[in-house]
């Protein structure tokens, strides 16, 4: 249990107190209540074999709780004494009145306590911007996975403009030479022609002189 005890010492010396442990560290509690300057209003903490004691002290009230170190921190012991001293002042205890109940109430503060997770904001704010990191971190990795799929997509795509580039200068150039290939045949073939043609006319010519 994060609070052990709670003591509440009045301006009178009247002290109610509700405690979950027995031995020394109740007595310590005891001891540090009474002891208290109830004139001088604040907070002041004390630790002692293994224990840390808190103290609220306001209008001549002392409010004292305790818990193992470590497990109860500062935050959490203010608030639930602040949260004793409204109830406190609100219930009319000063007036001796109802005494049971406020115990009652602190029994049951103690217990809604006891998991600081459910009402240190502190710890609740803490808790959900872990829960948003955590968003943010899946969200961060599922980006990175989807970027490198996307870079794997370009480096294929440039590689397929290479390729088609490529392809390209490579269709250009044999184009180029088919062109080349059948002008040289074209030639070729006009040369031959014509010296068949110059072979048939000089043959014409030799029987017409012949004859």
């Amino acid at each position: 249990m994060t609070i052990g005890v709670a003591i509440v010492v009045e301006e009178d010396g009247r002290t109610t107190e509700v405690s979950c442990v027995e031995g020394a560290p109740l007595e310590t509690a005891r001891s540090i209540a009474k002891r208290i300057d109830n004139r001088d209003d604040g907070k002041k903490s004390y630790e002692d074999n293994g224990y840390i004691f808190n103290v609220l002290t306001a209008d001549a009230v002392v409010y004292l709780c305790a818990g193992k170190s470590g497990e109860l921190k500062g935050r959490v012991a203010f608030d639930f004494l602040a949260v004793l001293k409204t109830e406190y002042e609100r219930g009319g205890y000063e007036d001796k009145q109802n005494i049971s109940s406020f115990e009652r109430f602190t029994s049951a503060e103690i217990k809604r306590y006891s998991d600081p997770a459910q009402v240190d904001k502190i710890t609740k704010i803490q808790g959900k911007v872990e829960d948003v990191k955590k968003v943010a971190l899946d969200n961060l990795d599922r980006l990175l996975v989807r970027e490198g799929k996307i870079e794997e997509m370009v480096e294929s795509t440039d590689k397929l403009k290479e390729q088609g580039s490529l392809f390209s200068r490579v269709a250009a150039k044999q184009k180029c030479l088919e062109r080349k290939r059948n002008l040289f045949w074209t030639v070729v073939l006009a040369l031959c022609c014509i010296i068949l043609l110059a072979l048939i006319i000089g043959i014409i010519v030799l029987i017409v002189y012949t004859s």
